[in-house]
């Protein structure tokens, strides 16, 4: 990655150790997210319904399920709000893999949060 001083328009803008690169976010197609909590769960949602497969890792498969749990709701409310169509609902949780296995998480993931 290159260090740039700002982001580009469709180019997003990453800061690791103090210092801000820039990723071309064309070429994401995988992410994993490392961690189902609020946060972690919340970020698979986002990403999931903006069309990125996503893999979502936790220690346990109940927290995994809880998580899947929770995306759903979190949809299901957006949709009673008319705040997302309810057809998108599907597809962002299809969208979605979880596993308890790290390695197989992160294989393949152009974009690894966590």
């Amino acid at each position: 990655m290159e260090q740039v001083p700002a982001s580009p328009v469709g180019v997003w803008s990453i800061i690791a150790r103090g210092k801000r690169y820039r990723m071309d976010h064309s070429r994401i197609e995988r992410i994993a997210v490392v961690g189902a909590g609020l946060m972690g769960h919340g970020i698979a949602q986002e990403f999931a319904l903006a069309g990125y497969q996503v893999r979502l890792r936790d220690l346990s498969d109940d927290r995994l399920e809880n998580a899947l749990s929770s995306i759903r709701a979190n949809l299901e409310r957006l949709a009673s709000l008319r705040r997302l169509e309810h057809a998108r609902i599907e597809p962002a949780i299809a969208a979605i893999t979880v596993s308890t296995d790290l390695g197989q998480i992160v294989s393949g993931a152009e974009l690894i949060i966590g």
